[in-house]
């Protein structure tokens, strides 16, 4: 019998590793009914990112914040662009309309080089102030354009 191939971890199997690092910087980890990971942001700003796990694509990482605007009825056109003002200037953050067409998302998603704890720290610690300022500008740029 093969041992298992790293590639076939399953989201709970990546889902341990992410929470055992996010338990050790103190970000509060919770894993919520989908068994993705929700977690307060280290920057001491009081968000609450979520992790999305993708089983079998332990190299790749998807950091959001979800919900940071709720888009209300006939403003569709704005928010969108809104959210492409605001992806014009950032960097490798994206600002989209959630799959629910309800709601503002800011998503990091790069590639893990090596999958280990401190790849795992460089990617988190990369991708909070990326957000955070995404979701910062994409709040400033929908107030001008109000």
């Amino acid at each position: 019998m093969k041992a298992k191939d790293e590639k076939d971890l399953s989201k709970a199997d990546l889902g341990k590793v992410y929470h055992k690092f996010l338990e050790m910087i103190d970000a509060s980890p919770n894993f919520d009914e989908d068994g993705d990971i929700q977690f307060i942001s280290p920057s001491g700003s009081g968000l609450t990112l979520v992790a999305v796990i993708d089983a079998g694509h332990k190299e790749f990482i998807r950091i959001c914040i979800p919900s940071i605007y709720e888009v209300k009825p006939g403003e569709r056109s704005k928010i969108l662009e809104v959210c492409n003002a605001a992806n014009l200037k950032a960097k490798v953050g994206k600002i989209y309309i959630g799959g629910d067409q309800k709601s503002v998302w800011v998503a990091y998603e790069g590639l893990v080089h090596d999958f280990n704890g401190d790849s795992l720290m460089f990617s988190i610690a990369a991708a909070v102030p990326i957000l955070e300022t995404a979701s910062l500008r994409f709040m400033e740029i929908l107030k001008g354009a109000s």
